[in-house]
């Protein structure tokens, strides 16, 4: 998997540069405008693949206002192939909800907000000649209906537009720790073959104990847990960006924790997958309940093992490699079955007592 970054004010001042390891570096319009556009960037960065990320589109909007957008900010960005990708926050219309606060709205399924998201994004591939990618942006959804509903049409969107998905763990975690959900719960509603991206993030607690984004702080651990049980589930894949979005500009005075974010990532990424699997013992946990049973069911079991001049335990050893050899599958139960399989069937006491009379020969 290869390592990225969001793009931070210092790169530019020298006060802090990302991990050797990058390999994409995602920016807005004003850091690529000033340092890619109008300055050089530093050779620390100038030849790093660039995805131009845009949390506030008209996505969901009518077309008028998605045309008018990708004709004065888009179309240009098809020539330079320093960017490799555009993203795009699923969010709703930039007038509405937190909208009209400068951020990003909230997005809330409907017909038309879906449909005008997947012409968006159809007419910015069509337009730029380059890929995009959609990414989950809600944090404050009202019920856990509301958040089912609105990643099954992310879903949508992203196959009917052929855009490849950014999933967003910390926005993941907050959007279900907000309402009280676990955000493991949510893992089989997203559509990870369409994943080419993950963003890791802090997250900070409000004093009214909500939790909200934080780009100024360490990955959370919450989301590292996400992350390894992704990992753990093998649900990436081996392409995959994951991009640690520290942007904020507090970071030139912690390098340190900045890079360890990094190093800690690097580190999950090189760890070899433990599969923890019981399948591996499953016959030896049905030969154990076979003899339990029929302990239970044979009052006279320690009888029969004098009789043999051999302890219970190993008479169950023997009926048991008996049973193995011989050709009929073991029944449990003679009201299950039908009259073909019982053919090949017996029942476990008749087993054992056929066993006892072929060890008396």
């Amino acid at each position: 998997m290869n390592l990225a970054c969001s793009y931070n004010h210092h790169f530019s001042t020298g006060k802090l540069y990302p991990s050797n390891d990058v390999r994409l570096i995602e920016l807005g319009f004003k850091a690529y405008q000033s340092l890619f556009v109008n300055n050089l960037p530093s050779n620390k960065i100038s030849s790093t693949p660039l995805s131009l990320h845009i949390s506030r589109s008209p996505i969901t909007e009518p077309e008028i206002y998605q045309d008018q957008f990708i004709n004065e900010k888009l179309i240009d960005k098809k020539d330079d192939n320093r960017i490799i990708s555009l993203g795009f926050h699923l969010c709703g219309d930039r007038n509405t909800n937190i909208g009209k606060l400068g951020f990003s709205s909230h997005y809330k399924h409907n017909d038309d907000s879906e449909s005008n998201a997947i012409r968006f994004l159809t007419k910015v591939q069509q337009v730029t000649k380059k890929p995009v990618w959609l990414e989950n942006a809600n944090f404050y959804s009202s019920s856990v209906n509301e958040i089912i509903s609105n990643w099954k049409s992310f879903n949508r969107v992203v196959k009917a537009s052929g855009a490849g998905a950014i999933i967003d763990l910390s926005h993941l975690i907050i959007d279900c720790s907000n309402n009280n959900i676990s955000p493991l719960s949510m893992i089989g509603f997203i559509d990870w073959n369409s994943v080419v991206e993950i963003h890791l993030s802090g997250i900070i607690e409000g004093k009214d104990g909500a939790l909200h984004d934080g780009h100024g702080t360490q990955v959370h651990s919450s989301v590292w847990e996400l992350l390894q049980q992704l990992l753990k589930l093998e649900l990436l894949d081996k392409n995959v960006f994951i991009n640690i979005e520290h942007s904020d500009d507090v970071w030139s005075n912690k390098t340190e924790l900045y890079n360890r974010d990094f190093d800690i990532l690097k580190k999950l990424l090189n760890e070899p997958i433990k599969q923890s699997s019981k399948a591996e013992h499953a016959q030896m946990y049905a030969q154990s309940y076979l003899r339990k049973i029929l302990t239970q069911e044979v009052e006279n079991i320690e009888e029969i093992s004098e009789f043999f001049n051999i302890t219970p335990s190993d008479l169950l050893n023997e009926w048991m490699e008996y049973v193995i050899n011989v050709d009929k599958r073991i029944a449990l139960s003679i009201d299950d079955m039908d009259s073909l399989i019982e053919k090949n069937s017996i029942h476990f006491i008749q087993s054992f007592t056929e066993f006892v009379d072929y060890k008396q020969q």
